[in-house]
Protein backbone atom coordinates (compact mmCIF):
# COMPACT_ATOMS: atom_id res chain seq x y z
CA UNK A 1 0.00 0.00 0.00
CA UNK A 2 1.40 3.75 -0.67
CA UNK A 3 2.46 6.26 1.62
CA UNK A 4 -0.55 8.39 0.39
CA UNK A 5 -3.09 5.90 0.65
CA UNK A 6 -2.10 5.64 4.81
CA UNK A 7 -1.31 9.07 5.43
CA UNK A 8 -3.55 12.03 3.96
CA UNK A 9 -2.84 15.59 4.90
CA UNK A 10 -5.44 16.93 7.14
CA UNK A 11 -6.72 19.21 4.77
CA UNK A 12 -7.61 16.37 2.27
CA UNK A 13 -11.29 15.80 3.53
CA UNK A 14 -12.03 18.73 3.15
CA UNK A 15 -11.33 18.80 -0.67
CA UNK A 16 -13.15 15.92 -0.94
CA UNK A 17 -16.43 17.00 1.27
CA UNK A 18 -16.01 20.38 -0.88
CA UNK A 19 -16.06 18.84 -4.73
CA UNK A 20 -19.11 16.89 -2.42
CA UNK A 21 -21.22 20.00 -1.49
CA UNK A 22 -20.47 21.68 -5.08
CA UNK A 23 -22.29 18.52 -6.72
CA UNK A 24 -24.81 18.09 -3.90
CA UNK A 25 -25.83 22.37 -5.25
CA UNK A 26 -25.51 22.35 -8.38
CA UNK A 27 -27.56 18.37 -9.47
CA UNK A 28 -29.58 17.61 -6.77
CA UNK A 29 -33.20 18.62 -6.13
CA UNK A 30 -33.16 21.22 -2.72
CA UNK A 31 -29.65 20.98 -3.22
CA UNK A 32 -28.41 24.19 -2.21
CA UNK A 33 -30.74 23.62 1.74
CA UNK A 34 -28.98 20.06 1.33
CA UNK A 35 -25.84 21.40 0.95
CA UNK A 36 -26.30 24.18 3.86
CA UNK A 37 -27.01 21.26 6.37
CA UNK A 38 -24.10 19.17 4.87
CA UNK A 39 -21.12 21.92 5.12
CA UNK A 40 -22.52 22.60 8.64
CA UNK A 41 -22.13 19.05 9.48
CA UNK A 42 -18.65 18.35 8.14
CA UNK A 43 -16.86 20.26 10.82
CA UNK A 44 -18.64 18.95 13.36
CA UNK A 45 -16.90 15.69 12.21
CA UNK A 46 -13.47 16.71 12.00
CA UNK A 47 -14.25 18.76 15.30
CA UNK A 48 -15.30 15.47 17.22
CA UNK A 49 -11.97 13.65 15.49
CA UNK A 50 -9.77 16.70 17.09
CA UNK A 51 -11.43 16.54 20.43
CA UNK A 52 -11.02 12.66 20.78
CA UNK A 53 -7.36 12.84 19.54
CA UNK A 54 -6.81 15.29 22.05
CA UNK A 55 -8.58 13.70 24.95
CA UNK A 56 -6.31 10.13 23.56
CA UNK A 57 -3.15 12.64 24.27
CA UNK A 58 -4.32 14.38 27.68
CA UNK A 59 -4.63 10.41 28.77
CA UNK A 60 -1.40 9.34 27.41
CA UNK A 61 0.37 13.00 28.80
CA UNK A 62 -1.39 11.94 32.66
CA UNK A 63 -0.08 8.62 32.59
CA UNK A 64 3.43 9.14 31.65
CA UNK A 65 3.45 12.11 34.68
CA UNK A 66 2.06 9.69 37.17
CA UNK A 67 4.77 7.29 36.10
CA UNK A 68 7.41 9.90 36.70
CA UNK A 69 5.94 10.82 39.88
CA UNK A 70 5.67 7.59 40.95
CA UNK A 71 9.60 7.19 39.86
CA UNK A 72 10.81 9.65 42.03
CA UNK A 73 8.78 8.68 44.79
CA UNK A 74 10.50 5.56 44.54
CA UNK A 75 14.33 7.10 44.53
CA UNK A 76 13.16 9.37 47.15
CA UNK A 77 12.14 6.26 49.37
CA UNK A 78 15.46 4.73 48.77
CA UNK A 79 17.58 7.97 49.94
CA UNK A 80 15.49 8.23 52.60
CA UNK A 81 15.96 6.78 56.22
CA UNK A 82 13.46 8.22 58.19
CA UNK A 83 9.80 6.81 58.07
CA UNK A 84 8.21 5.71 54.76
CA UNK A 85 5.03 5.36 55.81
CA UNK A 86 3.66 8.49 53.74
CA UNK A 87 5.99 8.14 50.68
CA UNK A 88 4.85 4.35 50.70
CA UNK A 89 1.29 5.11 50.84
CA UNK A 90 1.51 7.86 47.90
CA UNK A 91 3.13 4.96 45.62
CA UNK A 92 0.05 2.90 46.31
CA UNK A 93 -2.49 5.64 45.60
CA UNK A 94 -0.32 6.38 42.16
CA UNK A 95 -0.42 2.74 41.52
CA UNK A 96 -4.35 2.89 41.77
CA UNK A 97 -4.62 6.25 39.62
CA UNK A 98 -2.64 4.59 36.89
CA UNK A 99 -4.44 1.74 36.99
CA UNK A 100 -7.49 3.57 36.53
CA UNK A 101 -6.71 6.06 34.06
CA UNK A 102 -5.31 2.91 31.81
CA UNK A 103 -8.65 1.71 32.22
CA UNK A 104 -10.31 4.98 30.91
CA UNK A 105 -8.04 4.85 27.99
CA UNK A 106 -9.05 1.12 27.70
CA UNK A 107 -13.08 1.76 27.37
CA UNK A 108 -12.56 4.72 25.45
CA UNK A 109 -11.10 2.86 22.89
CA UNK A 110 -13.66 0.16 23.04
CA UNK A 111 -16.29 2.77 22.78
CA UNK A 112 -14.62 4.33 19.38
CA UNK A 113 -15.21 0.53 18.19
CA UNK A 114 -18.59 0.56 19.47
CA UNK A 115 -19.77 4.18 18.05
CA UNK A 116 -18.20 3.12 14.64
CA UNK A 117 -20.02 0.03 14.85
CA UNK A 118 -23.39 1.77 15.89
CA UNK A 119 -23.97 -0.47 18.99
CA UNK A 120 -25.94 1.38 20.86
CA UNK A 121 -26.07 -0.78 23.93
CA UNK A 122 -21.84 -0.82 24.12
CA UNK A 123 -21.92 2.71 23.81
CA UNK A 124 -24.00 3.39 26.90
CA UNK A 125 -22.26 0.80 28.80
CA UNK A 126 -18.94 2.17 28.14
CA UNK A 127 -19.71 5.66 28.90
CA UNK A 128 -21.04 4.58 32.20
CA UNK A 129 -17.90 2.51 32.89
CA UNK A 130 -15.52 5.71 31.53
CA UNK A 131 -18.09 8.03 33.93
CA UNK A 132 -17.41 5.88 36.97
CA UNK A 133 -13.69 5.49 36.44
CA UNK A 134 -13.42 9.51 35.93
CA UNK A 135 -14.85 9.73 39.05
CA UNK A 136 -12.68 7.37 41.14
CA UNK A 137 -10.04 8.66 39.41
CA UNK A 138 -10.92 12.73 40.42
CA UNK A 139 -11.40 11.54 43.95
CA UNK A 140 -8.03 9.52 44.29
CA UNK A 141 -6.54 12.76 42.75
CA UNK A 142 -7.76 14.95 45.10
CA UNK A 143 -6.79 12.29 48.18
CA UNK A 144 -3.58 12.66 46.28
CA UNK A 145 -3.11 16.18 47.06
CA UNK A 146 -4.05 16.47 50.25
CA UNK A 147 -1.60 13.17 51.39
CA UNK A 148 1.18 15.02 49.47
CA UNK A 149 0.42 18.65 51.09
CA UNK A 150 0.52 16.39 54.16
CA UNK A 151 3.87 14.46 53.25
CA UNK A 152 5.64 17.43 52.20
CA UNK A 153 4.83 19.68 55.88
CA UNK A 154 5.73 16.29 57.66
CA UNK A 155 9.53 16.49 55.82
CA UNK A 156 9.71 20.61 56.30
CA UNK A 157 9.07 19.84 60.06
CA UNK A 158 11.34 16.81 60.32
CA UNK A 159 14.27 19.48 58.59
CA UNK A 160 13.52 22.45 60.49
CA UNK A 161 14.10 20.44 63.73
CA UNK A 162 16.79 19.37 62.52
CA UNK A 163 18.30 22.61 61.62
CA UNK A 164 17.03 23.75 64.89
CA UNK A 165 14.33 26.17 62.84
CA UNK A 166 12.15 27.59 65.98
CA UNK A 167 9.54 29.16 63.84
CA UNK A 168 9.09 26.60 61.33
CA UNK A 169 8.89 23.97 64.38
CA UNK A 170 6.36 26.04 65.78
CA UNK A 171 3.97 26.72 62.87
CA UNK A 172 4.36 23.90 60.73
CA UNK A 173 2.47 21.52 63.49
CA UNK A 174 -0.48 23.43 62.64
CA UNK A 175 0.09 23.08 58.72
CA UNK A 176 0.16 19.37 59.44
CA UNK A 177 -3.23 19.61 61.45
CA UNK A 178 -4.90 21.48 58.46
CA UNK A 179 -3.46 19.11 56.25
CA UNK A 180 -5.01 16.10 58.33
CA UNK A 181 -8.11 17.99 58.85
CA UNK A 182 -8.52 18.89 55.22
CA UNK A 183 -7.59 14.65 54.84
CA UNK A 184 -10.08 13.79 56.87
CA UNK A 185 -13.10 15.79 55.58
CA UNK A 186 -12.03 14.52 52.45
CA UNK A 187 -12.66 10.98 53.04
CA UNK A 188 -15.54 11.67 54.87
CA UNK A 189 -17.20 13.16 52.18
CA UNK A 190 -16.25 10.22 49.42
CA UNK A 191 -17.81 8.26 51.57
CA UNK A 192 -20.79 10.10 51.58
CA UNK A 193 -20.48 10.17 47.77
CA UNK A 194 -20.45 6.46 47.60
CA UNK A 195 -22.89 5.83 50.64
CA UNK A 196 -24.73 8.86 51.44
CA UNK A 197 -26.74 10.59 52.66
CA UNK A 198 -26.89 12.97 50.25
CA UNK A 199 -27.99 16.11 52.60
CA UNK A 200 -24.43 15.68 54.43
CA UNK A 201 -22.71 16.04 50.52
CA UNK A 202 -22.83 20.34 50.71
CA UNK A 203 -21.74 20.86 54.51
CA UNK A 204 -19.06 18.59 53.44
CA UNK A 205 -17.90 20.11 50.58
CA UNK A 206 -18.11 23.65 52.93
CA UNK A 207 -15.95 21.57 55.13
CA UNK A 208 -12.88 20.39 52.98
CA UNK A 209 -12.79 24.22 51.33
CA UNK A 210 -12.57 25.62 54.37
CA UNK A 211 -9.70 23.01 55.51
CA UNK A 212 -8.15 24.18 52.46
CA UNK A 213 -8.25 27.50 53.15
CA UNK A 214 -6.97 27.39 56.30
CA UNK A 215 -4.22 25.20 54.97
CA UNK A 216 -3.44 27.87 52.80
CA UNK A 217 -3.66 30.65 55.52
CA UNK A 218 -1.50 28.57 58.01
CA UNK A 219 1.58 28.41 55.51
CA UNK A 220 0.95 32.06 54.21
CA UNK A 221 1.86 32.43 58.30
CA UNK A 222 4.51 30.65 58.52
CA UNK A 223 5.84 33.06 55.67
CA UNK A 224 4.96 36.05 57.30
CA UNK A 225 6.95 35.20 60.35
CA UNK A 226 9.78 34.22 58.63
CA UNK A 227 10.25 36.75 55.91
CA UNK A 228 13.36 39.39 56.15
CA UNK A 229 13.40 42.02 58.68
CA UNK A 230 13.73 44.71 55.67
CA UNK A 231 10.69 43.80 53.98
CA UNK A 232 8.87 47.08 53.62
CA UNK A 233 5.38 47.37 55.89
CA UNK A 234 2.42 49.75 55.30
CA UNK A 235 1.98 51.94 57.58
CA UNK A 236 -1.17 51.08 59.78
CA UNK A 237 -1.31 47.62 58.01
CA UNK A 238 -0.49 44.47 60.36
CA UNK A 239 -0.62 41.61 57.90
CA UNK A 240 0.06 38.96 60.47
CA UNK A 241 -3.06 40.27 62.74
CA UNK A 242 -5.45 40.16 59.66
CA UNK A 243 -3.94 36.55 58.59
CA UNK A 244 -4.58 35.83 62.57
CA UNK A 245 -8.25 37.18 62.09
CA UNK A 246 -8.52 35.16 59.03
CA UNK A 247 -7.18 31.79 60.58
CA UNK A 248 -9.52 32.28 63.82
CA UNK A 249 -12.40 33.05 61.64
CA UNK A 250 -11.93 29.70 59.24
CA UNK A 251 -11.40 27.83 62.53
CA UNK A 252 -14.62 28.60 63.70
CA UNK A 253 -16.47 28.10 60.61
CA UNK A 254 -14.49 24.34 60.65
CA UNK A 255 -16.02 23.77 64.34
CA UNK A 256 -19.60 25.21 63.65
CA UNK A 257 -19.63 22.68 60.12
CA UNK A 258 -18.56 19.56 62.56
CA UNK A 259 -21.45 20.19 65.09
CA UNK A 260 -23.86 20.59 62.44
CA UNK A 261 -22.69 17.55 60.74
CA UNK A 262 -23.10 15.71 64.02
CA UNK A 263 -26.89 17.09 64.30
CA UNK A 264 -27.27 16.04 60.69
CA UNK A 265 -26.10 12.06 61.71
CA UNK A 266 -28.38 12.36 65.00
CA UNK A 267 -31.22 13.95 62.98
CA UNK A 268 -31.26 16.77 66.01
CA UNK A 269 -33.16 19.05 63.44
CA UNK A 270 -33.37 21.59 66.44
CA UNK A 271 -30.17 22.28 67.38
CA UNK A 272 -29.39 22.08 62.91
CA UNK A 273 -31.60 24.54 62.47
CA UNK A 274 -29.81 26.68 65.33
CA UNK A 275 -26.41 26.09 63.74
CA UNK A 276 -27.43 27.00 60.08
CA UNK A 277 -29.25 30.47 61.43
CA UNK A 278 -25.86 30.85 62.86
Amino acid sequence: MKRSQLVQPRWAPWIVEGFAILLTVFFCPQGAEFAVVLAQAVPTQFEDEDEAEAEAEDLDAALRELTAERKRLQKQRLADNGDKSLIDAAIRQFDKQIVLLQKVKQFKEQLERAEAAGDELRIEEYEEQIVEFVEQYERLQQLGEVETGLRESTFELREARREKDELAVKQLPRIIAAWQERLSLTKRLHRVYEDGPEELEEPLEIGVEMSERLVYLERRRLHLQTRKPQQVRLPGVDPEQQLNALVTLHRSFLTAGKQLLEAYEKDDEVNAEQLEER
